[in-house]
Order: structure tokens, then sequence, then C-alpha cells
């Protein structure tokens, strides 16, 4: 299994569960600190806010993240934008 393999477990809308993307909430803030949290898998952790039964979840760990880099928070404040319109 690779690594997207894996993060498709995780963060999957329809293969994950609102347990697992809280538990993921360390793995989010590692890949955030050790700079591999790539556009692609903001994208993939992003989707889940399409389930609001995640959303919330969602939102904590983003709120919760601490290493977060100017490009993750353009693409969280571009996303939220892009949601509004």
């Amino acid at each position: 299994m690779n690594r997207e393999q894996v993060f498709d477990l995780i963060w999957d809308k329809n293969q994950t569960s609102d347990k697992i993307v809280l538990q993921s909430a360390d793995i989010f803030k590692k890949l955030a600190q050790h700079q591999v949290l790539n556009s692609d898998l903001m994208k993939k952790f992003w989707q889940l806010i399409t389930d609001k039964s995640l959303r919330a979840d969602v939102f904590k760990i983003l709120t919760d993240a601490t290493n977060l880099e100017e490009d993750h928070l353009k693409f969280i404040v571009d996303e939220i934008i892009a949601i509004k319109k």
C-alpha cells in the first residue's frame, strides 16, 4: 500500500468514519510540522467537509493545527471563499 492509498483510507469520506478522522489529527499536524503536507493531501483532507457529519471534525483539526504554513492557510481561505460563492 502506498502513501496515497493510506490517506484514501483515512480521509476518503466514503471509506472513513468520524472516529478515524478525529484520530488523524496528529497525523495532519505531523505532516505540516515535517513539511510534507502537500496540496494533494490538503485536497484529500478538505473534501471531508462535504460530509456534514465530518465538517466539525475537520474544522477542529484545522483550528488545532499549529504548524500550517502560508500555502496551507491560503488553500483553506480560498476554499472557504469558494464555498460562500
